[in-house]
């Protein structure tokens, strides 16, 4: 499984934050690996990727 978080500086503190409480998967998850700078500009290529496929199956 797959989840999306980020890394949120406020106040010289940094947190991990997205779709996840990092606390309570401790233990359970095998691994947490936070993504420099998030994963943002991959999210946003591979929607602009589908975005394209869709519309060359819509008109062909």
């Amino acid at each position: 499984m797959t989840l999306e978080s980020t890394e949120l500086k406020l106040d010289g503190k940094s947190k991990i934050v997205g779709d996840i409480d990092q606390e309570s998967v401790m233990g359970i998850a095998d691994s947490l690996t936070p993504v420099p700078k998030g994963v943002g500009p991959m999210t946003i290529a591979m929607l602009v990727e589908n975005t394209v496929l869709s519309a060359e199956l819509l008109l062909n």
